[in-house]
């Protein structure tokens, strides 16, 4: 009868915390400036004015180098990749492929043995060229390195950079390859 008695309460107090659970806000919830569903993952600009400096070329251009510990150089249409000694893992050989696509955008897609991502041992050096670039408003403010997604060109992260309005590049350091772009 006592575990009849026990039994009871703690089914009512099982259905009373569900019942509780599941009904409705004594009061509403305070407004939120952005609802979660718009809460962007990715930095996400209107595609029509990105940001991204425009300087169309029609031609794709790549270089490779194979790497190994000791670092080396990949250079390709005034683009370079600096990658110093220890940045790649001992006892490995790394092929390191840039390739400046044919685009209205000033960017590049770099690859480590075909990967579209690599993480580095240490920092790299990245140095992005706009001297294709004729437009006389870019010379205005400084521009910056962005790690873009390659195939949609949204932003993900600024990586900043020197802007070298007189060699008109932006060099900037980084630990992973992927895409890269210039912006405003």
């Amino acid at each position: 009868m006592v575990r009849w008695k026990i039994l009871r309460r703690v089914t009512l107090a099982a259905l009373a915390a569900t019942f509780t659970a599941c009904s409705e806000p004594t009061a509403p919830p305070p407004p939120a400036t952005t609802p979660p569903s718009a809460t962007p993952l990715l930095f996400l600009p209107d595609l029509g004015s990105s940001g991204l400096v425009e300087c169309r070329t029609e031609t794709s251009q790549s270089a490779s180098a194979l790497l190994t510990s000791l670092g080396g150089e990949v250079s390709v249409a005034g683009f370079r990749i600096i990658v110093p000694p220890d940045a790649l893992p001992l006892g490995g050989l790394f092929r390191v492929t840039m390739r400046v696509p044919a685009s209205k955008y000033v960017e590049i897609d770099v690859r480590v043995n075909g990967l579209p991502h690599f993480d580095f041992l240490r920092p790299i050096t990245v140095v992005l060229d706009y001297s294709r670039c004729t437009r006389s408003d870019i010379d205005r403010e400084p521009l910056r390195a962005w790690y873009i997604d390659p195939f949609t060109n949204l932003f993900i992260a600024d990586m900043g950079g020197v802007d070298d309005k007189v060699a008109r590049t932006v060099t900037f350091t980084t630990d992973h390859f992927s895409g890269y772009a210039v912006a405003q």
